[in-house]
């Protein structure tokens, strides 16, 4: 038996039994993906040169984007106030007989109802009667805003279905004016209420009537309202533990508002450019809202501690800092990249719900972790030029390698035994699911 020698083609060596064209192609093959990474590369370190060179344009650029976008398009919750989304899709067969139900009998639509309930804890008297009357006659002056009211004093058949059987509740079914939810309605609404406030306003003191109003109308507005106040309280909360997490890992206050000014700037452009996009037909929720804040702070400070944690690796060899960031930009931006684009195409899956609560956040969502990795690799940077070049941003003492470094070293040692602690860890964790009890419930 004889072994042929390998011959060289190309300066690389292959073995005998390949024809030349197949090693060259095997060369060829080997080579694209390490060309395809130096495109990437090559991306990033164009990107790093121009931050390096212009970071007040880059600066200036995002903010003068986020002005305009803000005088063009209204105030996303505005929009989101203005948009109706219905909860199940049209053709579901609860709305199918809705619908039916309202054509048919001619009735304002069922969204549109509200239900003003007069109650007096020790029984409704002559005197509470008379400021029902009151109110029934100024919710029907109110042609503007009121499109209907059903009441026992024009319809006495109706008083023993609007009255409780104890005698302590009385109900008023009126239809407000415009679409549900709209600028219109919204301020129809307002008004109804307030005449409902005032005719209560002026019962003698000492009466124990008091006047609520329900009904799916009011489930819509105490909805935004709340909504808006939890957006508020989450964005402070938020704000305020990645300042903390971000103040223990940096131990450096510039370091630590840098990540957040970049994130408030995006999040403004995000939710603008959402809100013209709004009005061009993308579907929009009070959901939408909550999300991006949440989302768009999570990703915006993990991006920014992946860049400023290689910069800072690099800043402790003793280099230049305009040459470090350059070089963490280059080296981390694809991997910031991939983690942008797997979170955005996981956000577009849901479109293909049919809960338009959910296939309206998808989109939004999508874009906002794109704003949120385009200002990650442009904004961020920029301003760590500025404040790198003064040494504002230098790192403080590692306090945590030796914790990794042996963390490391105990699962290299013993990797069946720390892969078993995760999985049963995992499983206990994922078992609590069982405990659940969903309902939806409006």
């Amino acid at each position: 038996m004889s072994v042929r020698a390998p011959g060289k083609i190309c300066g690389s060596l292959i073995p005998s039994s390949q024809s030349p064209a197949q090693g060259s192609l095997n060369q060829v093959l080997r080579r694209e993906p390490a060309n395809r990474r130096a495109t990437v590369v090559g991306i990033f370190l164009r990107v790093a040169r121009l931050v390096v060179r212009r970071p007040l344009i880059v600066i200036g650029f995002w903010v003068v984007l986020a002005a305009v976008l803000s005088v063009t398009f209204a105030p996303l919750a505005q929009v989101v106030r203005e948009r109706h989304e219905e909860i199940l899709p049209s053709d579901a067969p609860v709305m199918v007989a809705a619908r039916q139900m309202t054509d048919s009998f001619h009735e304002t639509k069922a969204e549109n109802v509200a239900l003003v309930v007069l109650t007096n804890e020790h029984g409704l008297t002559r005197a509470d009667e008379d400021v029902y009357r009151t109110l029934v006659d100024r919710l029907r002056r109110d042609t503007r805003d009121v499109v209907m009211v059903q009441d026992f004093i024009t319809t006495p058949p109706l008083q023993e279905v609007f009255a409780s059987k104890d005698h302590k509740a009385w109900l008023v079914p009126v239809g407000i004016a415009g679409d549900n939810p709209s600028p219109k309605f919204n301020e129809a609404y307002a008004r109804v209420a307030n005449i409902v406030k005032q005719t209560l306003e002026q019962v003698p003191p000492g009466s124990a009537l008091a006047a609520k109003i329900a009904g799916i109308p009011t489930t819509a507005v105490e909805l935004a309202d709340i909504g808006d106040r939890d957006l508020g309280l989450i964005t402070a909360a938020t704000v305020i533990m990645v300042l903390l997490i971000l103040l223990l890992i940096y131990r450096n206050l510039v370091t630590m508002l840098l990540p957040v000014a970049t994130i408030g700037i995006s999040m403004v452009a995000a939710q603008q450019i959402i809100s013209g996009l709004a009005g061009m037909g993308l579907g929009i929720s009070q959901q939408t809202v909550v999300f991006m804040t949440a989302i768009m702070i999570g990703a915006g400070v993990d991006y920014a501690v992946f860049l400023i944690s290689r910069y800072h690796e690099y800043l402790r060899r003793g280099l230049d800092s305009d040459q470090d960031l350059t070089r963490a930009l280059t080296g981390i931006g694809k991997v910031i990249a991939a983690s942008a684009a797997t979170v955005a195409v996981t956000f577009l899956g849901m479109i293909f719900t049919r809960l338009e609560l959910f296939s309206t956040i998808g989109p939004a969502m999508a874009l906002s972790v794109s704003v949120a990795f385009l200002a990650a690799v442009t904004l961020l940077p920029a301003t760590m030029v500025l404040a790198g070049r003064r040494g504002w941003i230098a790192p403080k003492k590692d306090l945590t390698s030796r914790l990794w470094r042996r963390s490391g070293i105990h699962i290299v040692r013993r990797p069946v035994a720390h892969l078993v602690a995760s999985v049963v860890i995992l499983i206990f964790l994922a078992s609590c699911s069982s405990l659940m009890r969903s309902s939806y419930d409006d």
